[in-house]
């Protein structure tokens, strides 16, 4: 079972956004988009996956989006406007993952936050 992350912010996470983060954390990483966007992934240098994003919704109710996370208490409920769910794969390369993860969230705003 991946770690299931929620990444929630004020907007969505681009291309762009996902490559820079990747990059400042993993230099030798590869990305991949599967479906235009619907899932992207970042691949280790062994083609491991660290860390997939999936396409953002947007959050209508952001009480909702507290309950559904580990540490609401870190949410500033007043910017949340979109839900990104975010995994990252339990191994060897996991504190990668995560750390690309946190990467992106710092890189748009955002909060990482772990599900319910």
């Amino acid at each position: 079972m991946p770690l299931e992350l929620v990444l929630l912010s004020g907007t969505a996470p681009t291309e762009c956004d996902i490559i820079t983060a990747a990059a400042a954390v993993a230099p030798d990483a590869a990305y991949l988009d599967w479906g235009d966007g619907t899932i992207r992934q970042v691949l280790g240098a062994a083609g491991d996956p660290l860390v997939q994003v999936f396409r953002s919704r947007p959050v209508a109710d952001p009480t909702v989006a507290a309950w559904a996370v580990t540490n609401p208490e870190v949410l500033d409920q007043t910017t949340i406007s979109v839900w990104t769910d975010v995994t990252v794969a339990r191994y060897a390369g996991s504190a990668v993952g995560r750390a690309i993860a946190q990467a992106l969230a710092d890189s748009i705003d955002g909060t990482i936050a772990e599900r319910r």
